[in-house]
């Protein structure tokens, strides 16, 4: 399966999710199933620190947290080493340790911003 046809799925699941969290806890496991990323994560700035909201192949302590910072500063993805970070929305940011270009980076990004979970409209009485 190909990352586009992964993200295409994802998005039928993302309704599910009850909030943020459950889907990257969701996603990381399967993506690096299906896609064969080395490690990933997702981390949300709240300063002074990062915290780790869902990581695979890789232990929370260890996630390149400077790389995410750096990311969200220039809201764009950016690339050191294997590892790439993705700024979503707001403070959040996805790290993936894998080969990918610059153009898979920015497709994985669109991709990750339009299956996220949106908050659920109320319901009329």
């Amino acid at each position: 399966m190909n990352w586009r046809d992964f993200m295409r799925q994802l998005l039928a699941q993302a309704c599910s999710c009850e909030n943020v969290t459950d889907f990257f806890n969701q996603l990381l496991p399967e993506a690096q199933n299906s896609l064969g990323f080395q490690a990933m994560a997702v981390v949300r700035c709240s300063p002074p620190e990062w915290l780790v909201l869902a990581s695979v192949g890789i232990a929370p302590k260890q996630v390149p947290t400077d790389l995410a910072a750096e990311a969200l500063d220039q809201n764009r993805s950016t690339l050191s080493g294997a590892w790439a970070a993705l700024p979503l929305s707001g403070k959040h940011v996805i790290l993936l340790q894998a080969a990918m270009s610059e153009n898979d980076l920015a497709q994985f990004q669109v991709c990750l911003l339009y299956t996220s979970p949106r908050p659920r409209a109320a319901t009329l009485s």
